[in-house]
């Protein structure tokens, strides 16, 4: 709305598809040789407040990870993260 404050919703769920933690660390390790590849990535994120519901309820923070693997070929290369 004009002329209002802005809002923050970092660290709430607002439904079921809007969460907005806050990012509390994040690292990456990322390696090579030859046409190999490899990186692994993680992220600490904060708790949040179900705010959107009649019943109020705090989610614990978490910690997510990715990893990823790659090769090079002559001209196309393939990477699989999970």
């Amino acid at each position: 709305m004009p002329g209002s404050d802005p809002v923050s919703y970092l660290g709430k769920v607002r439904d079921f598809m809007a969460v907005y933690p806050k990012l509390k660390a994040s690292a990456n390790l990322q390696w090579s040789l030859d046409r190999w590849s490899a990186s692994v990535g993680t992220n600490g994120l904060s708790g949040v407040e179900n705010t959107g519901s009649t019943v109020k309820r705090r989610l614990g923070a978490y910690i997510s990870t990715e990893l990823s693997l790659g090769y090079q070929f002559d001209r196309v290369g393939i990477t699989r993260s999970g």
